[in-house]
């Protein structure tokens, strides 16, 4: 196995946006040609102490950012219990991510048993702060009739409203929804 990424303070919030929004670019890798996406992440002490004093001081995105860092295991054991904690600070603080992400365990039942009424809610929350993935994934509540009767016009303006903010997966609801 090659040598691990570390990432410093100012490398952190690139690498939890990246996760947040779901891809980390390939280009680069390590001598053994792995991209570096392929290669295990490692948090400085720095990094760590950076996101806890930001969370703890009301920085919203950095406890949504600190959630990301349990619920994927860098640097640590993964913790959904912890992540969602951390997301709902986040997302009482007003980061839509926060509750996007928060309403996706939810919604899934990643850590907990599978509430779409919760993720529902807080789906609205995101989408209603501009997080377009929230709206996207409320779409699908819509369409699929999970946690509140099937709507496909809802869930059409939901996914469009995703689409429109840069969600990709509101872009492949609306196209499926309109028979693309």
């Amino acid at each position: 196995m090659g040598a691990a990424v570390r990432i410093g303070v100012l490398g952190i919030l690139t690498v939890a946006s990246v996760l947040l929004l779901g891809s980390i670019p390939a280009e680069g890798g390590d001598k053994g040609g792995r991209p570096l996406a392929e290669q295990p992440l490692v948090l400085d002490d720095d990094a760590r102490v950076a996101l806890l004093l930001g969370c703890e001081r009301g920085d919203a995105r950095g406890c949504t950012h600190l959630g990301v860092l349990h619920s994927e295991g860098l640097g640590r054991p993964t913790d959904y219990d912890e992540a969602a904690r951390l997301y709902g600070l986040g997302c009482d603080g007003g980061d839509g991510w926060g509750c996007t992400n928060l309403g996706f365990l939810h919604g899934q039942g990643i850590g907990r048993p599978t509430n779409y009424g919760e993720a529902g809610r807080l789906y609205r929350l995101a989408c209603d702060g501009g997080q377009a993935d929230g709206c996207s994934y409320l779409g699908e509540l819509y369409e699929r009739g999970r946690g509140r009767p099937k709507d496909s016009t809802e869930a059409r303006e939901l996914y469009r409203r995703g689409c429109e903010g840069g969600s990709e997966f509101g872009c492949k609801g609306l196209s499926r929804l309109d028979g693309g």
